[in-house]
């Protein structure tokens, strides 16, 4: 697989070289090492050196496009030792060939990239959209789900003006994130769709590594990639991302049924099958389980869990998915502490919501979860760290998170049927 080009490659670095304005100890910058036929296509000291800015750097090893690894540099660090660590790395790293590398087709299947939004943070939703428009990808459109109550056709304007790639701008006065993907596969002339939010940004081989897994086989229904943070601006964040963002997921590519190997709780446990801000799916098989829960996700009282449970469900319906880290993201998230305790509870909340979201669409899963729940409740109070994973390196997470993250879990039912409730009314 290709690596990123030298010039969109520069251009998203502008995109995300966003100095943090915080003062906090620990500043981390995340940054790509690009190997590619065993030489480093950009020298270390250009990416770690450019500004005093930062403590620590988090530096994502990539070969030939496929990323492997991830190595701590301290900002002290010479470039030639960064380099010499970057490359002992790799060395040592043979990871398993995905049943779809070999595959590049002649003419690639068109895609629709849909951004759900709420036009609350225009900036970075311009920044989102010109990073969808630099893929390099032949055949894709780019469709912008307005989800506020009543459309701003200013906004519009500025979005539109945001790419060099037509736009199109659907509204979904509906309110929720499932409602809002939902309009945009609901209207989708192709056979594929792709999502991502409106505050990150797409590598530019992005959607190549998205679209692959999906041509393996009819019977794959969905992939999802990696996302990585921007910037960590204090150790509260460095560990949120190590228990629940893009540092938690395997570098390793993946499909099912191979993923549920050594899993006792596969599908159910969340985040082993992919995340809203990077995921594609066979249009036909979102239609076949009914689309996005309405009643989960962003902007409803369930506040999560939407795309976990369409991934379980197309697992149910036998389906197949499939994990490609070489499908990278970014988000830009620069969270209080304040922030992240909320965070912690929503999480919480959309897990609970999804297992009776499950419960009440699927027989199996209602079957499945009572029988899991006793050694998913040991799991969880084991690890210490509010996931049934147990923790690399032995860092639990604070009381407060612990006690937060199951108060969410344990509101996530009643929160699920109110959501429920409300929207019926709606409809």
């Amino acid at each position: 697989m290709a690596g990123t080009a030298p010039g969109a490659r520069e251009a998203l670095e502008l995109e995300i070289g966003r100095v943090s304005d915080r003062n906090r100890p620990e500043r981390t910058k995340v940054v790509i090492a690009d190997v590619v036929a065993g030489t480093l296509r950009t020298p270390l000291s250009s990416l770690l050196h450019s500004d005093g800015n930062w403590d620590t750097y988090d530096v994502v090893v990539r070969r030939d496009g496929m990323p492997l690894s991830l190595v701590h540099v301290a900002a002290a660090t010479p470039a030639d030792e960064a380099e010499r660590l970057v490359l002992d790395t790799l060395t040592r790293l043979t990871p398993p060939a995905p049943p779809w590398e070999d595959l590049h087709p002649q003419n690639w299947p068109a895609v629709r990239v849909a951004i759900p939004t709420t036009f609350s943070r225009v900036d970075d939703l311009e920044r989102a959209v010109r990073s969808v428009s630099r893929l390099r990808y032949p055949a894709f459109d780019i469709v912008v789900v307005d989800n506020r109550p009543v459309p701003d056709r200013q906004d519009y304007d500025r979005i539109a003006g945001a790419s060099d790639r037509a736009v199109s701008i659907l509204h979904e006065p509906r309110a929720g994130i499932s409602a809002a993907r939902n309009r945009a596969f609901s209207s989708c002339p192709h056979d594929l769709i792709a999502y991502t939010d409106d505050d990150s940004m797409v590598e530019p081989n992005w959607l190549e590594a998205l679209v692959r897994p999906l041509l393996v086989s009819e019977a794959v229904a969905c992939s999802s990639g990696l996302v990585l943070p921007v910037d960590i601006c204090s150790p509260e964040q460095a560990l949120f991302e190590r228990l629940f963002e893009g540092f938690n997921r395997s570098f390793v590519p993946r499909s099912y049924p191979a993923m549920a190997a050594g899993d006792p709780l596969f599908p159910y446990a969340p985040g082993r099958l992919g995340t809203g801000a990077n995921m594609a799916f066979r249009v036909r098989w979102l239609h076949q389980i009914g689309g996005f829960d309405v009643s989960l996700g962003t902007g409803t009282p369930s506040r999560g869990g939407e795309d976990l449970a369409a991934f379980v469900r197309i697992i149910l319906h036998g389906g197949s998915a499939a994990i490609e880290p070489a499908a990278i993201v970014w988000h830009d998230f620069r969270p209080t502490a304040d922030q992240l305790k909320r965070q912690v509870y929503g999480y919480g909340v959309g897990l609970g919501a999804m297992c009776l979201a499950l419960m009440i669409a699927e027989p199996r899963a209602r079957r499945d979860i009572v029988r899991l729940f006793p050694r998913a409740a040991w799991m969880y109070l084991r690890s210490g760290n509010c996931t049934v994973r147990s923790a690399e390196d032995g860092e639990p997470a604070p009381r407060a998170w612990r006690m937060r993250h199951a108060a969410g879990m344990l509101s996530g039912p009643a929160l699920y049927l109110e959501s429920r409730y409300r929207s019926r009314r709606v409809a």
